[in-house]
């Protein structure tokens, strides 16, 4: 009787970047690094096998990976509508100066200045679920929020930054 073999199961990128909650980018890279199967479809769709999909364990790149999965986009239904910095403040749980800070380096956009300066909540949003990624791995100051191009600023040695926090914790 002929063996019988178990072919893997394919997903298109999107769906398994969702699926594995990862970025789509981080799966690309894996692609590119050989790491995980992947195939073109005729319509140029890629698509991946879901059998050899790990998450990466919580390790050096644990931060990094997890501020890559913060998108823009996925705030773009607030854009155009304003907020006041004091309605800023109490609704993402942000301390004032550190709002008009980021108004300041241009991360969040200003609608109106001035006397009840109003920001765009978009970008709020955006900047508020970066730093509270980084404020629960222990990243208090020190780095810029965002790079060049608008995304989250990486950490060039997140080996050494999560040693440096790991000493502070001890130090308690």
């Amino acid at each position: 009787m002929p063996t019988t073999a178990t072919l893997p199961t394919f997903l298109p990128l999107p769906e398994a970047a969702k699926k594995f909650g990862m970025t789509e980018a981080i799966l690309y890279e894996r692609v590119e690094a050989g790491t995980i199967a992947a195939g073109i479809l005729s319509d140029g769709e890629i698509v991946v096998s879901k059998d050899n999909i790990v998450p990466k364990a919580n390790g050096a790149n644990d931060i990094n990976d997890r501020l890559r999965a913060i998108r823009r986009e996925d705030f773009e239904h607030l854009r155009g509508q304003a907020i006041t910095v004091t309605e800023a403040a109490k609704k993402y749980g942000i301390v004032k100066r550190t709002i008009l800070e980021w108004a300041k380096q241009k991360y969040i956009a200003v609608l109106k200045s001035g006397y009840r300066m109003e920001l765009d909540e978009a970008d709020m949003a955006y900047c508020t679920a970066i730093h509270k990624v980084r404020k629960q791995t222990g990243i208090r100051f020190g780095a810029p929020l965002l790079d060049q191009t608008g995304q989250p600023y990486l950490l060039k040695h997140p080996n050494l930054s999560r040693y440096r926090r790991e000493q502070r914790i001890a130090e308690q």
